[in-house]
């Protein structure tokens, strides 16, 4: 087991985990693995400035090979922690510095509440483990389901307590792979779906969750048949979050399964028309400064 002092300072070694490491299995067609496990504390609202603050997961979530896992409290860290060092694969252990003390509700001024104090503080001596792959129901409700992981596990909780929203928070603990069945079966009870991380840089992170969530529940979406669709076609109408596409019709072939197996989805169309867009706007900027060029060339050329 390693330990980075911080997750910002991982990066000179990001080429010995992500090339070496995460690739080991595979070069080796299985003969060798790589059963190493890096402890990385990461987050900010500690005040630790900009080197002392960063959370650098979605990095590791886009890599093969590697298995990337956030706890949200003391009973998960050391379950999840025994299973990661009893893994063959490379785990990126990450561990938010804002709950080292205690949970943390989003409201800075408060006095944070002591693991002691907390029931889930409580952690069981001798050996444990928590599954890898795993999530875990953190808050039960009827109706909107919030996928979150690390901090914001309890202040998801708070907002929905103060706002009045009884909305099912699902804490992910297992960034990835991430726990399919859980999110699919929290979201056939109550969908739509809702995901939330910390900061802005981690919207990938988000669209990959709800790619993958889309891939593997076309059998929770609303199908109808299209009189302007060739036989064996079915138009499925899905909910986007983002901006890639906002309550898009999709068209996809196969059979009437509902697994995603037959299915060919037309993202590629989507892709198309947003580049279509872009090229059109640089194009009109390009033919801006040109004009701008050419009346100041004239300008400076007439005389006074």
């Amino acid at each position: 087991m390693v330990e980075v002092q911080f997750a910002d300072y991982f990066y000179p070694a990001s080429d010995q985990i992500v090339s070496e490491a995460a690739r080991l299995r595979y070069r080796s067609a299985g003969d060798f693995t790589a059963p190493i496990t890096i402890r990385m504390p990461c987050g900010g609202g500690i005040y630790g400035g900009q080197t002392h603050s960063q959370s650098p997961e979605a990095l590791f979530t886009h890599v093969c090979g590697i298995r990337t896992v956030m706890p949200s409290n003391p009973y998960d860290a050391k379950g999840l922690l025994i299973a990661s060092i009893e893994n063959d694969d490379p785990v990126i252990f990450l561990e938010p510095k804002r709950l080292y003390n205690g949970p943390f509700d989003g409201h800075h001024g408060k006095p944070v509440v002591p693991w002691s104090a907390h029931p889930m503080g409580e952690v069981p001596e001798g050996h444990y483990t928590v599954p890898l792959e795993s999530a875990a129901v953190f808050r039960q409700a009827p109706t909107s389901p919030v996928l979150t992981y690390g901090t914001m596990v309890f202040v998801c909780e708070a907002a929905a307590h103060e706002s009045g929203v009884d909305a099912e928070i699902i804490d992910l603990r297992s960034l990835w792979p991430l726990d399919l069945p859980a999110i699919v079966e929290s979201v056939r009870k109550t969908r739509p779906l809702r995901r939330r991380a910390r900061g802005d840089a981690h919207q990938r992170l988000r669209r990959r969750a709800g790619r993958r969530w889309c891939r593997s529940t076309a059998s929770i979406t609303s199908r109808r048949r299209s009189s302007a669709s060739p036989a064996g076609t079915r138009r499925i109408r899905m909910r986007w979050s983002g901006r890639i596409s906002r309550d898009r019709t999709r068209v996809a072939r196969g059979a009437a399964s509902a697994s995603m197996e037959p299915m060919t989805w037309r993202v590629h169309v989507i892709k198309r028309a947003r580049h279509r867009r872009r090229h059109r706007r640089g194009r009109a900027r390009r033919l801006a400064r040109r004009s701008r060029a050419t009346r100041s060339s004239r300008t400076r050329g007439s005389p006074t």
